[in-house]
């Protein structure tokens, strides 16, 4: 015959256990079941993302491939003006050198002519013309790179010396009759867009750039006293009076011009 048993006794003993090794799995509500299910899925699958997220994040922060260009590194880049020896018979070069987000550039034009179109206003009724034996001058600024674009933007501060020498045509126009050799300073500032189409690559062409530029460079001060001199103009038959002549566009301020040239880093 078999023991009688004690329910009381198997009640509390019941209660003190983990509820899973009382009833067993299977005796679970089906929302607690699932809960725990997706819990341990979760705790199992986190080595992976995490390994996943860490992978990312190392890709993310690495250095660019060996060969591949570092805009935030040390670059020099050497530019070759074409508005000078298209349109005013001249030269222009240009030294960029960048870091981080800093840049400092100088340029340097020689033997150009403002002659023709490039004359307006008094000096075209006189016919005068400038030759200038040398443009130079420092620039200072930021520098930002969009990788998207592969291109840097800059923003400069520039200070500048221009040398000119005026003249004016006789009225065959077969000779020329000197008015003044001066100086002009002027202080101002440029906006640049450098685009480099082959910046993603390894090999040589690298390097390659175009660039753009918008600069405003108003006089300042000039070698002439009062910034003008009088003269007696054979051609007109009348006494002239000559200003010190702005070095950009139409005798303004405004110079817009377009580079090209390497980038070495």
């Amino acid at each position: 015959m078999a023991a009688p048993v004690n329910f009381e006794a198997a009640a509390v003993e019941s209660r003190a256990l983990p509820l899973p090794i009382v009833g067993g799995m299977n005796h679970l509500p089906r929302f607690a079941f699932c809960t725990l299910a997706t819990c341990a899925a979760l705790t199992s699958a986190t080595p992976a993302f995490a390994e996943t997220s860490a992978s990312t994040s190392t890709a993310t922060n690495a250095e660019p491939a060996a060969g591949r260009f570092r805009p935030k590194d040390l670059s020099v880049t050497v530019n070759a003006g074409l508005l000078q020896p298209i349109a005013l018979g001249g030269a222009n070069v240009e030294v960029d050198v960048r870091y981080g987000p800093f840049v400092a550039a100088y340029s340097h034009g020689w033997s150009l002519d403002l002659e023709g179109s490039a004359i307006v206003g008094d000096m075209k009724a006189q016919g005068v013309s400038l030759h200038l034996p040398y443009s130079t001058g420092f620039g200072l600024g930021v520098t930002h790179w969009v990788a998207a674009l592969n291109s840097f933007f800059d923003l400069r501060f520039e200070g500048k010396i221009h040398r000119f020498e005026a003249s004016y045509a006789s009225a065959d126009a077969l000779s020329r009759t000197a008015i003044a050799r001066y100086s002009t300073y002027t202080l101002g500032a440029g906006a640049y867009w450098t685009y480099m189409p082959f910046a993603s690559r390894t090999d040589a062409l690298r390097g390659l750039d175009l660039s753009t530029s918008v600069r405003l460079w108003p006089n300042v001060g000039s070698t002439l006293s009062g910034d003008a001199i009088a003269y007696r103009n054979a051609t007109t038959g009348q006494t002239e009076t000559h200003r010190a002549a702005n070095i950009g566009i139409a005798d303004t301020p405004l110079i817009v011009n377009v580079s090209v040239g390497y980038v070495f880093q």
